[in-house]
């Protein structure tokens, strides 16, 4: 998978959950007789269909040279239908690759998560995902060069077998609540519970790391 294609698969793992939360089946890089007519040959990225307006859905790079033809292109096609609507998404500029974290680093910062859990909940989810994200790219460096969404680093834990499914259902709801909080909606207060368990996961992840990874130079 290239860097732009990590970077649209990044996107709309974003922003699938909002669709999905408003009744739409998202189809992703749709193909033949899944691509509504009036689009003739145009293949959009994603499609988002069963609630109407139905969404052509197109991500575009920031700074690619013929993006705004591109969507001028589709706001062409789509015209004046009521049934449809474009929804134009931004990857950011090619983005520099994450270095990963010594596994010592990570433990520090879940100790200090553990510590923080009844007293600032809000602020030990944060710390959780991001020690969730640092040991995604220890243990899955390979498709994790990039910064992952909350949405993407469950993906990849669960596809990979690091995760049961239970937690990966687990680690959905709390990064719900951490995209969230990340984006300003102040009345997210997580339980000590539900970040204990997330923790907990967190913490079983590291224990992986240390016994089938040696710790980087």
């Amino acid at each position: 998978m290239t860097g732009a294609e990590e970077q649209e698969r990044a996107v709309l793992d974003e922003h699938e959950a909002r669709w999905v939360a408003h009744g739409y089946r998202v189809i992703r890089q749709p193909r033949g007789a899944e691509i509504p007519e009036f689009l003739q040959r145009f293949q959009p990225d994603a499609l988002a269909v069963g609630v109407e307006p139905n969404l052509v859905i197109e991500v575009i790079r920031k700074g690619s040279p013929n993006a705004e033809e591109k969507v001028r292109r589709l706001r062409s096609l789509i015209g004046d239908r009521a049934d449809w609507r474009l929804e134009v998404l931004y990857s950011g500029e090619a983005e520099s690759q994450v270095q990963a974290t010594a596994s010592d680093s990570i433990g520090e910062l879940l100790a200090t998560a553990r510590r923080l859990t009844t007293q600032e909940p809000r602020a030990t989810l944060l710390l959780v995902w991001a020690g969730l994200e640092a040991l995604t790219r220890r243990l899955e460096p390979q498709n994790t060069r990039r910064p992952q969404t909350p949405g993407r680093v469950v993906e990849v834990l669960a596809g990979a077998g690091h995760i049961a499914p239970s937690e990966a259902e687990r680690l959905r709801a709390a990064a719900g609540l951490r995209n969230r909080l990340i984006h300003g909606d102040l009345s997210v207060h997580p339980s000590p519970a539900e970040i204990g368990a997330v923790l907990e996961i967190a913490e079983n992840l590291l224990s992986q790391l240390l016994q089938h990874e040696s710790p980087i130079d």
